[in-house]
């Protein structure tokens, strides 16, 4: 993979013309584009690297999120706290957060947005306008990390895309109360494709100086087509409670800790594809990358309440029931499940979701 210098990448959809200008990594191995059942934001940025709408190496993952956190760390002033976006971002967030607790010898913090309820906590609560659920909370950490979370100099945070910042702009201004030594924010994605725009947006939020850190920096425009329509399936959030393994432990709306050995063994050579379950990504990542440090060639996904209609890269569009009790729908796109030997579902619900069509090769396990 070679960094390069300014590149395009055009995307003519049903709904209209996306166009992508921006330098570092290769659009190509980056993203493509994908078509949302959505009015307000018909276009869909398709991570190749996040291991969400594609099947993913998630070796490739753990490059990326290496790569971030080396990019934040010598940026760091102090002790940092970390926000990640759900649902798509977060196994990104908590793999970059991971790498900077490794790397570096600030305290870290951990947090994550979530569309789940959690009892007795005090939450912010915001609304991402252009998303198919449109509602988002950041539950305030325990009485018992009160103390490191007021000592937070350095805010940072984690989203997969970023095209205009005002959702994190929001989020950073409501966060001040929480935070109130904040001196840094950074901004930590795979692609800011808001033409500069965001780093103003959240430097006027926060009220601090904020510095981007992403693979790839350009801008994004959209033409759309006057005639082209959707409506957009109810996927918003219900705020049903979180099932009981995800009550948080400190800031994390789940214990993410992985476990010491997988609950699947795997043989050298062998074909998996590992699937998570919507916000439910980062455990099940580090099994595959597990199973793919011992030989297996791994490929990883998650389903998600995304809406998008079947085109280009995202030909083919799964829908089911969601495994949350929420009664919403949740899908899974291209999974092509006959060009793996096993595919090993990981579920942190009682039940997994049940996927429509035939399984024969697949294995489903609760999360610890």
């Amino acid at each position: 993979m070679t960094v390069g210098g300014m590149q395009a990448l055009t995307a003519d959809l049903p709904a209209g013309r996306l166009t992508l200008r921006a330098q570092g990594w290769p659009l190509e191995e980056l993203l493509d584009i994908g078509l949302r059942e959505n009015p307000r934001r018909p276009f869909l940025l398709v991570s190749r690297v996040l291991g969400k709408h594609l099947p993913t190496d998630p070796r490739v993952m753990r490059t990326t999120h290496q790569e971030l956190a080396r990019q934040v760390i010598p940026a760091l002033g102090g002790p940092w706290a970390l926000v990640g976006m759900a649902e798509t971002a977060t196994a990104l967030a908590e793999g970059v957060g991971e790498e900077l607790s490794a790397l570096t010898s600030w305290p870290g913090l951990i947090g994550m947005t979530t569309r789940y309820g959690l009892e007795g906590r005090e939450a912010l609560s915001l609304e991402e306008t252009h998303s198919h659920a449109s509602q988002l909370r950041l539950y305030r950490p325990g009485p018992e990390l009160a103390p490191k979370l007021a000592r937070v100099t350095d805010l940072v945070f984690v989203d997969d895309e970023v095209t205009t910042g005002r959702t994190l702009a929001r989020l950073a201004a409501s966060l001040r109360a929480w935070l109130p030594q904040l001196a840094r924010v950074h901004l930590v994605t795979l692609g800011d494709f808001s033409g500069g725009q965001a780093a103003p947006l959240l430097a006027e939020g926060a009220q601090v100086s904020v510095q981007v850190h992403a693979l790839a920096t350009g801008e994004l425009t959209f033409t759309p087509h006057g005639d082209w329509t959707a409506t957009l399936p109810d996927v918003e959030a219900r705020f049903a409670p979180a099932p009981l393994s995800n009550h948080a432990r400190g800031w994390r709306r789940a214990s993410v800790t992985p476990s010491p050995a997988p609950p699947f063994s795997s043989r050298p050579g062998e074909r998996l594809l590992v699937l998570g379950t919507g916000e439910a990504m980062y455990r099940p990542y580090r099994v595959a990358l597990a199973l793919a440090e011992k030989g297996a060639e791994v490929r990883f996904m998650a389903t998600t309440r995304s809406p998008a209609l079947p085109f280009g890269c995202l030909g083919e569009r799964l829908e089911f029931p969601d495994n949350y009790s929420e009664g919403t729908p949740n899908y899974l796109y291209a999974p092509h499940p006959e060009r793996y030997s096993r595919l090993l579902l990981l579920h942190e619900t009682p039940a997994p979701p049940v996927l429509p069509g035939e399984w024969p090769n697949l294995t489903a396990a609760r999360l610890p």
